[in-house]
């Protein structure tokens, strides 16, 4: 999808109070690959920020200025990881339930009683995974064809699924919620698309999936505690075939951030919730794993203005 003058200067309007310089539309039209990307970015500016907050603007944090002091339990016992899981699961089932497209892209027009207008439009946001990727493939003098067989882990209802499957000959789609995942599989029979295999996971499961050679996550993680985050990436790094590839998103500082275990589980109440893993637990993972980066760029995936960082990782495995 791309991105016409009239975006560029709506969004303005909406956002700013004023038109957006010949200047500035070109370079959001360079620069932006959905209104969505758009929106985003103009939220992040300063002068977005002081424009609504005034004089409680805050810079957004540089790389340098990141506190290397979050207390963040990445590891727990496995009855505890039981127990995060089994959370993480019914948060998703109940939000499968009662918003599943909502759950996927938190835009109101994805609410329940409102999907049946928006439909359409909600599904046409899965090509900006296709792009990312094709965009990730061209950098890194990469193509599809060689890696046949990928997996995309959190698929939700598909949205991206669809697309992708453009790029593979096999695509494994695992998420944790069963109600999600009927709604993606009615959804590629309807579209006539056959070679995308939905699958529930669980714990257990990551010690079995089928051999791939690329996966793919992005605004899933973040919605898993650290140890599960942590759990999730050993396991998928660890059984990804050699010279296959890693393409991840994932929150790595917040401002305040921290997180233990055994608090968290005593005041745990279902829905959703965004979580941080450390960049340094993340290089660690590569490490064992023997997969060597090829990119890390911090992104807009979350949107939250100087207090979060998220970063997309691309790594090849040796």
């Amino acid at each position: 999808m791309s991105i016409t003058p009239e975006d560029v200067q709506n969004c303005f309007q909406f956002l700013l109070g004023r038109s957006a310089e010949d200047q500035a539309v070109e370079h959001f039209r360079q620069n932006c690959n959905s209104t969505e990307e758009l929106r985003t970015l103009v939220m992040r500016s300063e002068e977005f920020h002081k424009r609504v907050l005034g004089s409680q603007f805050h810079h957004p944090i540089s790389f340098v200025e990141h506190r290397t002091n979050q207390s963040v339990d990445v590891d727990s016992s496995a009855q505890d990881l039981e127990k995060l899981w089994d959370h993480v699961g019914r948060s998703w089932s109940q939000l499968g339930k009662e918003q599943p497209y909502f759950s996927v892209v938190t835009s109101d027009e994805y609410l329940s009683e409102n999907i049946p207008a928006n439909e359409e439009k909600f599904w046409s946001t899965g090509v900006h995974d296709f792009d990312r990727i094709s965009m990730i493939f061209k950098e890194c003098g990469l193509s599809a064809d060689q890696f046949p067989t990928a997996l995309e882990y959190g698929c939700g209802v598909g949205r991206a699924s669809l697309f992708l499957s453009r790029l593979f000959k096999t695509l494994y789609a695992l998420d944790i919620s069963p109600n999600h995942l009927e709604i993606a599989d009615r959804k590629a029979k309807q579209d006539g698309i056959g070679n995308i295999c939905f699958q529930k996971v669980d714990r257990a499961g990551l010690d079995a999936l089928p051999a791939y050679d690329l996966f793919y996550s992005r605004i899933v993680l973040q919605h898993n505690p650290p140890p599960i985050m942590h759990y999730i990436l050993d396991r998928l790094l660890k059984n990804l075939n050699s010279g296959g590839l890693a393409i991840f998103q994932i929150p790595v500082y917040m401002d305040g951030y921290s997180f233990e275990t055994r608090s968290y589980l005593k005041t745990a109440k279902p829905g959703m919730e965004m979580h941080v893993l450390p960049q340094s637990s993340i290089f660690k993972l590569l490490e064992v794993h023997g997969c060597q980066p090829l990119s890390i760029k911090e992104d807009g995936d979350i949107g939250h203005f100087g207090a979060w960082v998220s970063n997309t990782i691309v790594a090849r495995k040796n």
